[in-house]
């Protein structure tokens, strides 16, 4: 799929998943399972941009449509690990995914992924843009329709539970998509499963084909942006994130808490294109 850097959260059932399913025929598989939009990705959207069609083939009587424009990536490999880092207290990678996009749109999407074990995920994104007009998007697809409270969002679905912090940009603006209708929801329209579906495919209504997504956006259009977000997950006890304290330079981005009885101290490199310095004590 077009989903370099996406990431997948399992605890308690799904909590951060990938979307829709892979009808065959039906375009649902060619212009939004494969796409950027059904991931946990960010997109960066240039008017006009035109896309490489996946495999698959419309469905009988459905009208055959070009490619939407997602906003997404173009290419299917085009990711490269940077760094892993693994300790007793936490994991951390850099990959970026700068030559998945078209390079007339973007010049820098670089994730920063740790995972502070067990159960807290901290994910900083770095997406610069050709121009500042082209909006970014980051992406948090849910089988439940999500709960949003100012900069904070939460999902409750199989028994389990997730809470995600936006830390920044400061002024992000959160939007939830989905429900009956715009469960795969892309470029202006529904990309629904056809109305005959084999036998092995669920209802487009089944949870786990993602109902709901929320969408991320600065409030201000600028070339350069960072998204830092905290993720929780748990069972349905989980109640509210740890208390964050963030400080910013011109080098630097950094976030502090406690948690699990240690306290993280996480600072990432602003200049460098990639960078992390974590410090956890007990």
């Amino acid at each position: 799929h077009y989903d370099n850097n996406n990431f997948i959260i399992y605890r308690n059932g799904y909590r951060a998943l990938d979307s829709g399913t892979r009808p065959e025929p039906g375009q649902h598989l060619s212009h939004y399972f494969a796409r950027t939009v059904a991931h946990n990705c960010v997109t960066i959207r240039m008017p006009g941009e035109t896309f490489p069609k996946y495999w698959g083939s419309a469905a009988p009587g459905e009208t055959v449509l070009p490619v939407p424009n997602d906003g997404g990536q173009n290419q299917l490999l085009a990711s490269e690990l940077k760094v892993l880092r693994e300790t007793d207290d936490y994991v951390y990678l850099a990959s970026d995914a700068t030559g998945a996009y078209n390079s007339a749109k973007a010049s820098l999407v670089m994730r920063e992924f740790v995972w502070c074990m067990p159960d807290i995920f901290i994910v900083y994104d770095r997406v610069n843009s050709t121009d500042a007009s082209y909006p970014k998007t980051w992406l948090y697809h849910t089988a439940s329709e999500p709960v949003i409270d100012g900069s904070e969002f939460s999902e409750t679905s199989q028994g389990g539970k997730s809470i995600c912090r936006t830390l920044f940009p400061a002024d992000a603006v959160l939007e939830k998509i989905g429900g009956p209708g715009k469960q795969f929801w892309s470029d202006g329209r529904n990309w629904a499963l056809p109305a005959e579906l084999p036998a092995n495919c669920p209802p487009e209504d089944w949870p786990l084909l993602g109902q709901w997504r929320v969408e991320v956006k600065p409030a201000a259009a600028q070339e350069d942006d960072i998204f830092l977000h905290m993720i929780q997950v748990g069972d349905t006890s989980l109640k509210t994130l740890p208390e964050t304290v963030l400080s910013e330079t011109d080098t630097s981005v950094s976030v502090s808490f406690s948690y699990a009885g240690k306290n993280f101290d996480l600072s990432f490199d602003k200049k460098s294109s990639y960078g992390c310095n974590i410090q956890v004590k007990k």
